[in-house]
């Protein structure tokens, strides 16, 4: 399980900040509804890597095992992680748990 110190997660971080996200040309999708969103439409293009990586709290892959079980057939790389580091990569007040 990946902490708020693990270096992918603190990688991730920095596309909370515009000029993080500026110079990655990436951003985070957050939430159940985003997260679908990005992968129908990765599925739909030749370019797999639409979608680098599914970080998810144990409880949201428990929710939204259908978008986890999406994510691996398409060869997403699915990390779960700590409550604390998903409200790290969340710009949200309740975090989802699914960035």
């Amino acid at each position: 399980m990946f902490t708020h110190r693990t270096p992918r997660v603190v990688a991730a971080r920095k596309l909370t900040t515009r000029s993080g996200r500026s110079a990655a040309g990436r951003f985070l999708a957050e939430g159940a509804q985003a997260v679908r969103e990005a992968l129908a439409r990765a599925a739909g293009r030749d370019r797999p890597a639409a979608v680098h990586e599914l970080f998810v709290t144990e409880q949201a892959a428990s929710r939204h095992a259908d978008l986890v079980r999406q994510a691996r057939a398409a060869g997403v790389r699915v990390s779960t992680v700590t409550p604390r580091a998903a409200e790290l990569l969340s710009e949200t007040v309740t975090p989802q748990g699914l960035v």
